[in-house]
């Protein structure tokens, strides 16, 4: 389903599924005026409705004759993973109605329901639906980016540089997108609530919107750093290596508790923030995701930032899984990852592209089942 056909639709979808008249025509004439509403009095006449029309919310019954209400659950299902589905039962069918919940129903309400409390089950699940499309939709875009890209990179060798620089500058979008992805879902729901007379707090809805336009503007940096690069350009700033880690935790990585960062706010560096913030981003993002097993947990990653003779020592330590020597070297070799289909093999060379590009170091060290450090260099700056 396109982006466009979930913005453009006038009023949400709603199927009823249901052989008893009385019913299926109640929940058409209660729904009618917020919702286009489609109707069937088998499953086998849903099933062909939904396999050419998206819907928001199905509101099905579980007994009904030819195909029962579960077995329809189970084929909408392999034809729309996200679609609300409200199963309609009897008072004693409870307990087939709360399986439904776990083969993938969303909700269920018993009959006769109350007119009021339906018409707000099925603005809440439309909505929850609509959300779920968009996210879904976002997602499946980053990835299709991703994999364009990866894709080039193995087919045309001979554009080698550029198609690494490029691929380089989705790895690092991916997060803020993420981010805003995320942030922006949740200020939609805020807003839509408002809508509804719900109260939402004030706070809530700021602190997103802030959030999401700390990310838009880290986007914006890291294109203008690509326009630079491709220029030939270094821009050179002089700034708090502190405060730009802090900013990268809090904008990337939602303020995650399990990231802690110790040092002087003072200790300024020399360089560029955008390109310091997206080395910061990859070897924290690294070392969040180096679970032991694979499994997710709550391993710690510790910044801790010292100035030295006349650079900033950085260390980045965490608990996680911990890498074979032999992984570390094909890790600083490049296209290599551990993470399947989800990773690019690029991190640690974009990192030590940016480290050098700073006249710095990188060096890795760890052991497995005990963690991984990566202890930095970076010049620092002081007013003559």
């Amino acid at each position: 389903m396109k982006l466009s056909e979930v913005e453009s639709k006038d009023l949400p979808r709603v199927l009823v599924i249901d052989d008893e008249l009385g019913p299926r025509e109640s929940l058409r004439y209660l729904l009618g005026e917020e919702f286009k509403v489609d109707v069937s009095d088998r499953v086998e006449g849903g099933l062909e409705k939904i396999s050419q029309i998206t819907f928001d919310t199905i509101i099905m019954d579980i007994r009904l004759p030819s195909m029962n209400g579960i077995e329809g659950l189970a084929k909408i299902r392999k034809i729309d993973s996200e679609v609300s589905i409200i199963m309609l039962t009897g008072y004693g069918n409870l307990e087939t109605a709360q399986e439904a919940i776990k083969l993938g129903a969303n909700e269920y309400v018993t009959k006769p329901f109350d007119i009021h409390k339906m018409l707000e089950i099925v603005r809440k699940h439309a909505k929850e639906s609509n959300l779920r499309r968009k996210r879904g939709y976002m997602l499946r875009e980053v990835q299709k980016m991703n994999d364009i890209l990866k894709g080039q990179l193995e087919e045309r060798e001979s554009m080698a540089s550029w198609g690494k620089a490029s691929a380089r500058l989705v790895h690092d979008l991916s997060s803020p997108l993420t981010a805003i992805l995320g942030y922006s879902s949740l200020l939609l729901h805020e807003v839509k609530n408002a809508t509804d007379g719900t109260a939402v707090p004030l706070d809530n809805a700021l602190a997103y919107a802030e959030t999401l336009e700390r990310n838009a503007n880290y986007c914006r940096e890291l294109a203008q750093s690509w326009k630079e690069v491709c220029k030939g350009n270094n821009g050179s700033e002089v700034f708090s290596i502190v405060d730009a880690v802090k900013k990268v935790k809090s904008d990337i990585f939602f303020d995650n508790e399990n990231i802690i960062i110790e040092g002087d706010p003072s200790l300024n560096v020399s360089g560029s923030i955008s390109e310091l913030s997206r080395l910061f981003q990859n070897l924290i993002g690294n070392a969040l995701d180096a679970k032991h097993g694979g499994n997710e947990g709550s391993n710690t990653v510790h910044v801790s930032i010292e100035p030295g003779t006349d650079e900033a020592l950085v260390a980045i330590v965490d608990n996680g899984c911990g890498m074979s020597q032999e992984t570390i070297n094909k890790m600083q070799q490049g296209n290599f990852t551990t993470k399947g289909d989800k990773g690019t093999g690029l991190g640690f060379i974009i990192c030590k592209r940016i480290v050098e590009a700073h006249s710095g170091t990188i060096t890795v060290t760890s052991k497995e089942g005990l963690g991984t450090t990566i202890a930095l260099s970076l010049r620092t700056w002081t007013a003559n």
